[in-house]
């Protein structure tokens, strides 16, 4: 290797070496292309340029542009996250269809034989979870701590001692969730089973009375015997289906409208398939629907005194519901300006949503007249 710069022929020393793709060139050619250490990108500059490539820039009177590079960096970095948030956006759009479908759809049309269960009369699998599935289940267990009592010890030789007195051994009971299956998690129209290796568990569905999704799996409440938990994925997905399954719920809901299959639905077209579901009015020239989705804010005022958390459910399944109808109505017709109003009656009288372009405007349950109402003590007969 020379030890002169191949452009200037000074002669390189440690102090004043500079690498750059192919070579080494001295500190004093690589300041005239305005390259040093302080500037924006210099190891990448330093890796990327040739030395005839820097012989050019000097004898065309050229620098480095540290701002030009500085914004193509940044551009690009705003390209990759909007590429991102745009993937991210469609991901999240498929997996919303999912559960529409899930919760609308036709759930025949996904019922199928296994070779995994010997399956009952009448009996199709309907969804499956791979992979090794923790089945948790709470357990008691109880540990020795030691003894308790009063007493005292005499020696009566060497090495002898005599206790008098009474001691008991001390212990505590403790409950805790332990794994106590694993394997595929398979889900027909009769039961959730687990298939492991070496064991399985199945829950029917008659038994099941609540199931609460988490992001990391489900809560299965029994009307008989212990809560089970499966850990693991995402529980929205098998929560709708067991929900379904469990009521018998198979066929698509009347006002579902398939993404996949939503071209060229007109607004009439789709105001006539909810009117089969429910009491509707629509003013065509305001652009405004109003839908009846009967609710009794009598009886739920009840359920809120005695029983709250149901009162949530109810309250959750409505918002849900409300939110389901519009999301198809905008998607469908692929139209905005619309106002779309739910009532609680088929009179009209009690507004309980209001959705403005898809984003609701007005919502019953938080108005603090209605929240009044809820809390009045004094309002009897109900």
């Amino acid at each position: 290797m020379s030890n002169k710069c191949p452009i200037d022929d000074k002669r390189l020393l440690i102090f004043n070496k500079v690498k750059v793709k192919d070579g080494y060139i001295c500190s004093h050619c690589r300041n005239k292309i305005g390259l040093k250490p302080s500037t924006y990108g210099y190891d990448r500059f330093r890796q990327t340029l040739t030395i005839s490539q820097i012989k050019k820039m000097i004898a065309n009177g050229e620098t480095i542009d540290p701002k030009k590079w500085r914004k193509a960096d940044q551009e690009k970095k705003n390209a990759e996250i909007a590429a991102q948030k745009e993937k991210q956006h469609i991901e999240e759009q498929k997996q919303q269809e999912t559960l529409d479908w899930m919760k609308n759809g036709d759930l025949t049309d996904v019922a199928r034989g296994t070779d995994k269960l010997i399956l009952h009369k009448n009996e199709y699998l309907f969804y499956e979870i791979t992979g090794d599935v923790p089945w948790y289940e709470e357990r008691t267990h109880t540990e020795r701590s030691g003894y308790s009592g009063i007493g005292a010890s005499f020696r009566v030789a060497k090495g002898i001692y005599v206790h008098s007195g009474r001691s008991y051994p001390m212990s505590r009971k403790y409950t805790q969730n332990e794994i106590v299956h694993s394997g595929e998690i398979l889900l027909t129209n009769k039961r959730l089973l687990l298939v492991g290796p070496n064991d399985s568990a199945q829950i029917s569905l008659s038994s099941i009375v609540n199931v609460t999704p988490y992001t990391d799996g489900i809560t299965i409440q029994k009307n008989r015997g212990k809560d089970v938990t499966l850990g693991g994925f995402d529980g929205e997905e098998l929560s709708i289906l067991i929900s379904r399954l469990a009521s018998n719920d198979l066929h698509a809901h009347s006002y579902y409208v398939d993404p996949s299959a939503s071209n060229g639905i007109s607004v009439d077209n789709l105001v006539q398939e909810f009117s089969k579901d429910y009491p509707i009015r629509y003013d065509k020239e305001q652009r405004i629907l109003d839908i009846a989705v009967e609710t009794d804010i009598s009886a739920l005022r009840n359920v809120y005194i005695v029983e709250y958390e149901k009162y949530n459910g109810i309250v959750e399944d409505l918002i849900n519901k409300s939110n389901y109808i519009v999301q198809n109505f905008e998607s469908a017709v692929n139209l905005t300006g619309y106002t779309i109003k739910f009532y609680a009656d088929k009179k009209f009288e009690i507004l309980t949503f209001q959705f403005k372009n898809g984003q609701m405007e007005y919502l019953l349950f938080t108005d603090p007249k209605f929240i009044d109402y809820l809390n009045d003590t004094h309002i009897t007969g109900d």
